[in-house]
């Protein structure tokens, strides 16, 4: 089987926000527990969801399916995928066939996050970070090791940046931000309570909020003005570790790229001016 067989997730990520407000509904059960919807009758997933079957049909619909039975179809094909199951890898395999089936789901993570890429997204972003008075990076948990990254490669490039790790400080900083600064997050979940409150206060305030984030639809998004999406689910297999890192430090270097291009004659005197400093700094 292709890529192309395991979609069904994808597509529903994809064409989210494109969704009716019912039809996001359906969307949001499937994407929370999608194994239950195989098995589950028309008349109890519209029940579920809080919808009419009229309008379960509808969504199959909108997301490029025929109906509910070619849904169910390719989400038991979404089962057999690398990206579905933990036990994917078996207590028998060789190291050499771990390796290869690990791999293998990070390349189906990273094409799945093409499917959901914005460029549009993507370059509102590099120029709101370009023209930025400060950008303030702000993370915790398993994402932060990627706003660290991030914090790395556009201080490099000249970014007036600044990362603020601990949760207290970054609520206090948030509510220092104003118009012309960024506040730049990385959050797989789009949940966790910290950072939520830290961008919705830098929002408040004015600056302009960029967040990377697993999926569409999170409490970070309603407060995200520019929402770079990796295609994750939060429970997908080993989406908390190694993938969803894989996928962030993607878009980071996506960003780092467009930057960089856009600010060629600048980065040199920076890195002229950052040489000079660090031979100074240097024992000879």
């Amino acid at each position: 089987m292709t890529n192309e067989d395991f979609l069904c997730l994808s597509r529903i990520r994809k064409h989210y926000e494109h969704l009716s407000n019912t039809e996001q509904q359906i969307a949001d059960l499937i994407l929370s527990d999608w194994k239950r919807i195989i098995d589950m009758p028309v008349a109890q997933i519209a029940c579920e969801a809080g919808v009419s079957q009229a309008t379960v049909v509808r969504f199959c619909r909108s997301i490029g399916f025929d109906g509910v039975p070619e849904l169910k179809l390719y989400l038991k094909r979404e089962r057999l995928s690398p990206l579905g199951e933990l036990s994917e890898v078996e207590d028998d395999d060789t190291p050499a066939v771990v390796a290869q089936k690990i791999i293998r789901y990070n390349k189906n993570a990273m094409d799945d996050m093409l499917d959901v890429l914005n460029g549009e997204h993507l370059e509102m972003a590099a120029m709101a970070l370009n023209n930025a008075e400060r950008v303030i990076i702000m993370s915790e948990g398993g994402s932060a090791s990627t706003a660290r990254s991030a914090f790395d490669v556009f201080l490099k490039i000249g970014l007036p940046c600044f990362m603020v790790e601990d949760p207290f400080f970054q609520i206090q900083t948030a509510a220092l931000m104003k118009p012309g600064d960024v506040a730049f997050t990385v959050c797989h979940s789009g949940r966790a309570r910290n950072a939520v409150e830290s961008i919705q206060k830098a929002h408040e305030m004015g600056a302009t909020t960029i967040s990377i984030i697993g999926l569409t639809g999170s409490p970070m998004s309603k407060y995200t003005d520019i929402p770079l999406y990796t295609g994750l689910s939060e429970h997908a297999f080993f989406s908390d570790t190694i993938s969803a890192r894989i996928c962030e430090l993607n878009l980071v270097s996506a960003l780092h790229a467009l930057l960089v291009l856009r600010n060629k004659e600048r980065l040199g005197d920076y890195r002229r001016k950052v040489s000079e400093l660090l031979n100074i700094k240097r024992i000879k």
